[in-house]
This record gives C-alpha cells, sequence and structure tokens, in this order.
C-alpha cells in the first residue's frame, strides 16, 4: 500500500517535470510582426535574441518579448544574405560581434541610443551599406566594426566617442571625409587604412597617437592637421599616402616609426620638432619629391647639416632629400663608416 503511494507520487512528479518541459518549450521562439526570433531568458530576467528566422527583407528587432526587455541580441543576422534594412528598437543595450557581418544586401540599418559600443565585426564586409548614423549614447567602436565596407560614403559620429579600435573602417574605398569627435586619444592600428579615397581627416585635440599604418594607402590624402598635444606618430602611420603634400610634425612629438612616411611621393619638405628624439629607420624612404628637411634648434637628438638628416653627434646620415639642390653633396667625416656598408653609395675621398 505504501509502495503504491510512493509510486503515484513519483509518477505524478515526473508527469509535471514533463509538462514544465513542454511549456518552457513553447516559449522558446516568439512570432513578431516582422518575422520569428528565438531568444533565452537570463538570470537577470532579460532576455536574449539568439535568432533571427525570418524572410523578410526588412527586420525591426523588438525591445521586448514574451514581457521581457530585450539585454542583449545575438549574431542574428551574420550572412544573412536577403536582409535590406534593420531597426534596432530603443532600449537594447548590447549586440554580439559580428552582429551583421557579410550582410550582402544590407543597406540601412537604425541603431538604438541606449546602445553602448558598435561591437566588434558588426558591419563588417557589407558591400551595400552607404551610410551609418552612429548615436549620441555609444562612446565605443569595435576592432573592424566597418572593415571593407566598399560602399560607406557617411558616417555621423557621436560626440560622446572615446574610442576606435584597429581597423574600424579599413579598406572603406567610398569615404571622403570624417571628423573625428573629441575625445579620442588614439587613431589605432590601420583605423583608415586603404581608404583609397579619403581626402579629408578632422582629428580633435584630444588625440596623442597615430597608431601603426592608421593612414596607410589612403592615395587621395593630400594633407592633414596633426593635433598640437600629438606625441606619437607610429610605423606605417601615413605609408603610401601617394598625394600627401603638405603636413607639418607638432612641438610635441617625441617619436616618429619606422615607414611612418615611406613612399610619400608627392611630399615636398619635412620638419622636425625639438620634442623629437627617435626616429626608426626608413621613416621617410622614396619620398621622390622631398627637397628639405629641417631640424629644430633645440632638438638633441638630431640635427640638419647641408640639407640632410644627422643624428645629433653626426655619425649617422639617417635622410638625403631626394629633391635636394645641387649635384654632390659632402658627407659629414664622422659618419663616412656608417655609410660604407651600403654598396650602392659610392665614396668619393677629398
Amino acid at each position: 500500500m505504501k509502495f503504491a503511494k510512493w509510486l503515484t507520487v513519483a509518477v505524478t512528479v515526473l508527469a509535471l517535470s514533463v509538462i514544465c518541459a513542454v511549456c518552457a518549450a513553447a516559449t522558446d521562439g516568439i512570432i513578431a510582426s516582422d518575422g520569428y526570433y528565438e531568444y533565452r531568458f537570463e538570470d537577470d530576467g532579460t532576455a536574449t535574441i539568439t535568432k533571427y528566422v525570418g524572410n523578410d527583407i526588412k527586420a525591426d528587432v523588438p525591445a521586448k518579448i514574451d514581457g521581457r526587455n530585450v539585454g542583449r541580441v545575438e549574431s542574428i543576422f551574420n550572412g544573412n544574405e536577403k536582409i535590406k534594412s534593420v531597426t534596432i528598437a530603443e532600449g537594447i543595450p548590447e549586440l554580439a560581434d559580428n552582429i551583421f557581418s557579410s550582410c550582402s544586401s544590407l543597406t540601412s540599418v537604425k541603431l538604438p541610443s541606449t546602445l553602448k559600443a558598435v561591437p566588434n565585426g558588426a558591419f563588417a564586409h557589407c558591400p551595400k551599406l552607404t551610410s551609418i548614423t552612429i548615436p549620441t549614447g555609444i562612446t565605443g567602436i569595435g576592432e573592424k566594426a566597418f572593415y571593407w565596407c566598399d560602399a560607406l560614403s557617411t558616417v555621423n559620429m557621436p560626440t560622446k566617442l572615446d574610442y576606435i579600435g584597429k581597423q574600424a573602417f579599413y579598406a572603406c574605398k567610398s569615404l571622403k571625409n570624417i571628423s573625428i569627435p573629441t575625445g579620442v586619444r588614439t587613431i589605432d592600428m590601420q583605423t583608415f587604412s586603404n581608404c583609397m579615397y579619403l581626402q579629408k581627416v578632422t582629428l580633435p585635440s584630444t588625440v596623442t597617437t597615430i597608431g601603426q599604418g592608421a593612414f596607410q594607402m589612403c592615395l587621395s590624402l593630400s594633407s592633414i592637421n596633426l593635433p598640437a598635444d600629438l606625441t606619437e606618430i607610429s610605423s606605417y602611420a601615413f605609408y603610401f599616402c601617394d598625394v600627401l603634400n603638405n603636413i607639418t610634425i607638432p612641438s610635441k612629438v617625441k617619436s616618429i616609426g619606422g615607414y611612418a612616411f615611406a613612399d610619400c611621393a608627392s611630399l615636398s619638405k619635412m620638419n622636425i620638432p625639438a620634442s623629437v628624439t627617435y626616429i626608426e629607420d626608413n621613416a621617410f624612404i622614396r619620398c621622390g619629391k622631398l627637397a628639405s628637411i629641417t631640424v629644430a634648434s633645440g632638438n638633441t637628438a638630431f640635427c640638419n647639416e647641408n640639407g640632410a638628416l644627422y643624428t645629433k653627434d653626426m655619425e649617422k646620415l639617417i635622410l638625403y632629400p631626394a629633391k635636394r639642390a645641387g649635384t654632390s653633396f659632402r658627407v659629414s667625416d664622422k659618419s663616412i663608416q656608417d655609410l660604407r656598408q651600403y654598396k650602392a653609395v659610392r665614396l668619393v675621398e677629398q
């Protein structure tokens, strides 16, 4: 009798468990007005949208699902070749990395002001995205956020932005003008590299570092005003900026990296302020039109002699401008030994 009662209780508990599981499974997805979304509930009471299973070319991502606030949207559109337009509802604070990556038909996206950051790779390889307005609440743009967006020509930056990640706008070939808001301190590695038609860049006074290859291969960039508080120009920063002909190194710059201005074929003059203590090899190599280089009188690491750039002790000739006037040049006696390592240099004793 006791066994029978125990068995009845056990069966009842099992049945209730099955019913609860079925009920839970029934709430795994929701049909929204624009299609189907799968989601899960989090311990903090929010919902995470995990999948978009609709077939529409337009989608509106809701801020609430089944009565719960959406706290995060996973990479639900990654690789979707059909979607053209997406609106992320106000109230959503977070999007996953690569959420719109490789959406080959995507032309427009509206982001909410409640979003904290544009995630890494968010719009990478979206060839038809032409413009984007980044809401005022966003403070960071992740790495490769707009990587290789061929058609992207207009970017409206938020005023509170303080971070732009590596390669964020790499190879955005239609981008012609960009204005970086006050607060950003570093133009990171290859941020605007290979933006071939970029003509005008406005940098804020807060920028102190130009990262490695930040503007390399910007073939249409003819001039840029570097901020007064800039301290570092990293290697390859302006490499192969073919039409760059006007640039002034600010008075607080301490280091210039290797190949920083290499292959800047239109660069005709260069100034080295007193603050510069380090210039890496080949910083100005193959600048075919460079006619003069000046060094501020207070510089303790470098000097100018007969139009050429030397280390202060005159033991190393760093740069002989390709377009320097004259057909002969007398090398400092102290730097003769350094030059003998270059077999292509013909030394004439006088």
